[in-house]
């Protein structure tokens, strides 16, 4: 035996005595202690990787710590293998624990032990990305026989695990396999600890504490998940939070190892754990000469619960964290402030390329050195940033990384001569990261690339992302945010375009297409993209950040519109309901562009809807480039931030379109055009468009739950625009992830606007109802638990659906639709749900109580504010609504406007959506009305449209009837 170890607990009854540390957002907290928040696990890392770890079973011999008298029993560890194991190359190695009633497989194969969960996916993939070296991870079981006890039995287990780990479960695993231990006693689990991590989940996560107070200097880095120490009592973290602390702090305090190691401790907001684990969080976190940045850190998942959803996320920025890629060498200096600019543009490295760097007029440029470069109209040229970005260029060229791309093929240059003075400089961020497009300012006379797009391009791809929630949370206690951000490179471009309006906008036009079309050979994400630029840059950004133009220029409609859009110092006054999200910045000095035109526009924007953040700095004049040693320093941080709160791609990357059919398997992501094409019931017949273009196919996009997490049910969301556009990004992507969040399968549909009638628009929506009832079981939900949720214009066309589109087909409107399977689906929700919305037609909401109750509608749940225009209207529908009788909730919302989306926080009226829905879903009834087929086709047929050889158990469309056999 290595060592014995005493348990220093005792199991006492749960008393509070101490003071609770809360964790409310306007807590002060320790000085120094900064709650960070963790961002989604994107959508590709859920994918099976290329190259695929594999999964071994090893069993072992372990005495039974309960019980002295027991005998030596027979234990399984299952263990993770990265892609490509070497037993010549040496590992780290994870262990983690589950939670009661858990087994060992479980995090690796599932509880029944059949495949392989996507926890392995994220590790295939974090490897195989080179976002961490490769890692062995192993799952045992604090059980003794692998199998769930009583909550007594389990806890006296897990307290004394440490013991096992240390003296049996270390020396089985890492001498079996090629890890950092060379001896199989105390002196070598001591010289390998640096590269030995443990962690756990629920009471994994009190049992990871555990092994943190008996077996402390055994490994460096500690994962506890949903779980607290219990060195004071039961519960200690929640009840006895100081004194836990304390003695937590005394431990490392007497240790050799107490300035030599690390505790990643993580929680979701939703986890019915979050006292114990917060509390004592905070605790510690106030004893900052123990604990602080160095040693600890406190994560939240917003919205995670008390499940593996959560502890995916966790592992996934913690393994990051725990085994980082190995780095490069440091980076030879090629050139420094004294070298020729004409030798960097000659440089081999470069090819016939490094004059791009540079304007290729050199009627806008002067200087013989890095040192001495002059751009005209721009100041503050930084030599330092001028020297790295040439020197990483270089450095990534001469690496074998192409840095550079043409965005116009030979016969296009050939064509026109001036193509060939375009291009894409590329710098790369993490393999599967949101890309951006950098676009120089220069009046469009020339491109001031050195100073107005490579120095952002570089920042951005060395700029590390965090969650919003905690950079606010930070701010508005007063705490800095330097310094806080996490590790996720994005990849960058530098457009090189000719001069001048037009070309300018078709060069981008095409380096927009050129990037969604080869995203998986550059390895950058199409989702979620945004456009940044200065002066002119700017206005490049801004015209092709708006989705009219966007269709126009690049002659597509498959690629999206950008997340966001970030502008400097621009005069750029145009505003349309399609612009982007923006963010714009600008010196009040600035003599070309006015700050407060600036600022105009983006209150406009605002005005219509569109997110937008506005920053003038006092003093500046104009091009001051990334601001570095002015008070605009860090507002690139900033930007990054707005774009992160828009971006599209949270879990859904990489988003394929696919037209799918009632007899095919409806996807888990991506898009679902609604109708055939040819077959789209249409009384309009537009010969131009408004707002989307004459050959548009209404559409949804697809937001699912994660394969381990059960669905409450589906919501169809549909947003807002007056019918003359609609609010995708406030109203749309970010209400799908708020209520995928809390476990809904979630639905954004693209239902006609202007020219079209709302009435063909309710027709889209009806139809998009009927999809996903229709493949409710691949959806795993009843198809009786749909609900739809409508925003302004978008509530109201829920409203039209259910009033009057529920039970009929296109030939409602279009006699010459042809009906199909999913006609026969009847397409009434099981609730609505109206934000800033009421039934009626727009600007009008229906206030007659009889007509409102010959309109049989569903259970409905309000929510507005006191400062919308429409306010009275709502009350008085409200009102109306029950007079009637109907099942109705509603939520006032004192001084807010109308378009408050989300409202930015689930507490707004999220989750009480989520608690009506919960409450409506099971009362639902599991058979839905049918409407019988207008062709009345001969046969038997299934509720979506199926045909059958005989009458099955369940709903049955016979001759066009309804037939019912239980």
């Amino acid at each position: 035996m290595i060592l014995t170890l005493t348990m220093l607990t005792a199991l006492t009854g749960c008393s509070s005595d101490g003071t609770e540390v809360r964790a409310e957002s306007g807590d002060d907290g320790p000085t120094g202690f900064e709650v960070q928040y963790t961002t989604p696990i994107p959508g590709e890392f859920f994918q099976t990787a290329s190259q695929q770890g594999t999964i071994e079973l090893l069993e072992y011999e372990s005495k039974d710590y309960t019980s002295s008298s027991r005998p030596t029993t027979h234990k399984p560890a299952y263990v993770y293998l990265p892609y490509g194991y070497d037993p010549t190359q040496k590992y780290d190695i994870i262990y983690l624990l589950h939670g009661w009633t858990g087994v060992a497989q479980e995090y690796f194969l599932g509880r029944g032990g059949n495949s392989k969960t996507s926890l392995v996916n994220i590790f295939d993939n974090l490897i195989q990305r080179g976002l961490t070296r490769p890692f062995i991870a192993v799952s045992p079981t604090w059980d003794k026989d692998n199998q769930s006890k009583d909550w007594g039995e389990s806890t006296r287990e897990a307290a004394v695990f440490s013991q096992e780990y240390v003296n049996d479960l270390i020396p089985a695993v890492e001498t079996h396999y090629s890890t950092y231990l060379e001896s199989p006693n105390e002196a070598g689990i001591l010289a390998s600890r640096q590269h030995r991590a443990i962690g756990g989940f629920s009471l994994g996560s009190i049992t990871t504490w555990y092994v943190f107070e008996q077996a402390f200097p055994y490994s460096k880095w500690y994962l506890p998940m949903s779980g607290d120490n219990w060195s004071q009592g039961m519960y200690g973290g929640q009840y006895y939070p100081e004194a836990t602390a304390q003695f937590l702090a005394d431990l490392v305090n007497a240790s050799p190892y107490g300035n030599d190691f690390y505790v990643w401790y993580a929680c979701g907001t939703e986890d019915v754990r979050l006292p114990q684990s917060d509390n004592q969080a905070r605790a510690m976190g106030a004893l900052s000469d123990t604990f602080n940045a160095s040693n600890f850190s406190y994560h939240m998942k917003e919205g995670g619960r008390h499940d593996f959803n959560a502890v995916y996320e966790f592992c996934y920025h913690a393994l990051q964290f725990f085994f980082p890629a190995n780095t490069t060498e440091p980076m030879t200096e090629y050139y420094n402030s004294q070298s020729r600019i004409s030798d960097v543009i000659n440089d081999p490295a470069f090819g016939n390329f490094g004059r791009l760097l540079f304007p290729v007029d050199d009627g806008y440029w002067s200087g013989t050195t890095l040192e001495d470069l002059r751009l005209t109209w721009y100041n503050g040229i930084d030599p330092d940033k001028t020297v790295e970005i040439v020197n990483t260029l270089k450095y990534q060229a001469e690496a074998g990384q192409t840095i550079f791309y043409d965005i116009y093929t030979e016969a296009e240059k050939q064509a026109d001569p001036d193509k060939r003075d375009t291009g894409l400089f590329f710098f790369k961020g993490n393999s599967g990261a949101p890309f951006a497009i950098c676009n120089a300012g220069g009046g469009f006379a020339y491109v001031g690339a050195m100073h107005d797009s490579f120095p952002h391009a570089l920042e951005l791809s060395k700029q590390r992302e965090q969650s919003q929630a905690s950079l606010d949370s930070a701010e508005s206690r007063g705490e800095s945010t330097e310094g806080q951000l996490s590790k996720k490179g994005y990849n960058a471009f530098a457009l090189i375009y000719r001069p001048g309006w037009t070309t300018a906008y078709e060069d981008l036009a095409r380096a927009i297409t050129f990037i969604y079309d080869h995203a998986d050979e550059l390895g950058v994400s199409r989702e979620g993209y945004s456009l940044w630029g200065g002066s002119a840059g700017a206005r490049m950004a801004a015209t092709l950040g708006n989705s009219a133009n966007l269709r126009q220029l690049t002659g597509r409609t498959d690629i999206p519109q950008a997340a966001a859009v970030i502008m400097q110092y621009t005069g750029y006054d145009t505003v349309s309901p399609y612009d982007g999200p923006t963010y714009a910045c600008c010196g009040t000095s600035d003599g070309i562009a006015s700050w407060r035109g600036m600022q105009s526009r983006l209150e406009q924007l605002s005005a219509l809807g569109i997110p937008t953040e506005f920053h003038a700095y006092n003093g500046l004049p104009h091009g001051f480039g990334l601001g570095t040693g002015t008070v605009a320093e860090g507002w690139i941080d900033d930007a990054v931030r707005f774009w992160e709160r828009l971006r599209v791609g949270d879990g859904t990357s990489g988003m394929e379109q696919s037209e799918q059919t009632a007899d095919e398997q409806a996807p888990m992501s991506g898009t679902v055009y609604l109708w055939p094409e040819g077959n789209i019931p249409d009384r309009t017949h537009p010969s131009n468009s408004s707002y989307d273009p004459v050959d548009f196919r209404p559409f949804m996009e697809v937001y699912t739950v994660d394969e381990d997490v059960t669905p409450k049910g589906a919501v169809l969301i549909c947003p807002g625009g007056a019918f003359q556009f609609r609010s995708m990004q406030s109203e749309g992507y970010s209400v799908a992830r708020a209520l995928r969040s809390r476990g809904y399968q979630c639905f954004v549909v693209s239902y006609r606007v202007s020219p079209w009638t709302m009435e063909e628009g309710s027709l889209d929506l009806a139809r998009a109802i009927r999809y996903v009832c229709s493949h409710a079981t691949d959806y795993r939900i009843r198809p009786e638990d749909v609900a739809t949720v409508g925003f302004s214009a978008g509530g109201i066309l829920c409203g039209d659906e259910v009033w009057h589109y529920a039970k009929n087909d296109g030939t409602a409107l279009d006699s010459q639709y042809h009906p199909d399977a999913l006609d026969l689906v009847d397409a009434r929700p099981a609730t609505v749900g109206m934000i800033y919305s009421f039934y009626g037609r727009l600007s009008v909401a229906e206030r007659n109580v009889e007509t409102l109750r010959g309109a049989n509608l569903p259970p409905t749940f309000y929510a507005y504010g006191t400062e919308d225009p429409f306010y009275s209207q709502f009350n008085q529908q409200v009102s109306c609504m029950q007079q009637v009788g109907y099942d109705i909730e509603y939520h006032v919302l004192q001084g807010w406007p109308h378009g408050f989306g989300t409202g930015g926080s689930d507490n707004v009226w999220v989750a009480d959506f989520d608690q009506w829905l919960q409450q409506i879903f099971a009362r639902t009834t599991a058979v839905r009305s049918v409407k019988a087929d207008s062709q009345k086709r001969s046969g038997i047929y299934s509720l979506n449209g199926t045909r059958l050889s005989a009458m099955q158990r369940g709903v049955n469309i016979v001759d066009g009837k309804k037939v019912a056999i239980k």
